[in-house]
């Protein structure tokens, strides 16, 4: 069923669920990416991030996490759509803000010392599964998926600006200059703590960027302050493109962050919420996409958007 569609630039205003790319699965030839982080007790709550890198050093996809949710020191994120099949020398860099000022630091005269809580935590995986196993990461290739399992260690730092080694600064580069803007209206009437997540996606399925939260407690401030939140996602979008937005709202409260508790909002009342966004055409040059979603359209988030 559609409902109406108020188009202003590249703003995109969603009421309701499209079926249109309902699936978005197998639409490119292209694998998920699955990780799963153990023993990261020390950055419950903490911002972070993670990029997926080609072999030419360019993001190819850009992931945010606002207040690391997990469970006994676990999480999980599932990114479908993200490694293509005929390609190799991917690598996924990711980071956790432990000194807690929300970019992203790091001191090599500081990563070995009883100093490094004032650096932030930043590893690098090469998703190569013949490569030789340590105690701490092992990637494996099962079924179109790259499965990456990561346990939490110190004394093993990379300096994300650095690459392919230790030496001069060299950031992977950003090929595409516009963010995407998430809007979220009604957001206060979902309870404090809810996970939710957003992904963008090209018409082929391609994820470009990732968005994780959990909604915040409104006291003291007046409620009305917080019925829209923004989120941005920096350097994913292309001028005059189009992209698919998901949004997905642990309505029942039941997700653990680690892959458990994602009830198909397609399976009725009682479930998880989702809304997938018709194609959306971003603005040009850098001007990026927005798209609003109603928090209380629940009559609109009965989309399979799959598991966060």
């Amino acid at each position: 069923m559609k409902k109406a569609l108020v188009v202003l630039g590249a703003a995109i205003s969603v009421s309701a669920c499209f079926a249109v790319t309902d699936d978005l699965s197998g639409l490119h030839d292209e694998q998920a990416l699955v990780m799963s982080f153990d023993n990261m007790y020390q950055h419950a709550n903490q911002h972070f991030e993670f990029k997926i890198i080609d072999d030419m050093n360019q993001t190819q996809t850009r992931g945010i996490v606002l207040n690391l949710k997990m469970t006994d020191g676990r999480f999980k994120i599932s990114v479908p759509q993200s490694i293509p099949s005929t390609l190799s020398g991917y690598r996924v860099d990711f980071w956790a803000d432990e000194n807690g000022n929300g970019v992203y630091d790091f001191d090599h005269a500081l990563e070995n010392t009883l100093q490094s809580t004032q650096l932030d935590h930043s590893w690098r995986v090469f998703l190569d599964d013949t490569a030789p196993r340590d105690e701490f990461t092992k990637v494996t290739h099962v079924d179109q998926s790259y499965l990456l399992a990561f346990r939490h260690h110190l004394g093993d730092f990379v300096d994300l600006n650095e690459f392919p080694d230790r030496g001069p600064v060299k950031p992977p580069l950003d090929i595409v200059f516009g963010g995407a803007t998430i809007n979220i209206k009604n957001i206060d009437k979902v309870p404090p703590g809810t996970m939710a997540q957003i992904r963008v996606a090209t018409p082929t399925g391609h994820i470009v960027g990732l968005y994780r939260f959990r909604t915040f407690s409104l006291a003291p401030v007046p409620p009305a302050t917080f019925s829209l939140a923004s989120f941005f996602i920096p350097n994913c979008i292309d001028g005059g493109d189009v992209y698919v937005v998901d949004l997905y709202i642990d309505a029942n409260g039941n997700n653990d962050g680690n892959g458990n508790g994602y009830d198909d909002p397609s399976a009725g009342p009682g479930n998880d919420l989702g809304w997938r966004t018709p194609l959306s055409p971003a603005g040009p040059g850098t001007a990026g996409l927005t798209v609003t979603f109603d928090a209380t359209d629940t009559a609109g988030g009965n989309v399979n958007v799959g598991a966060p």
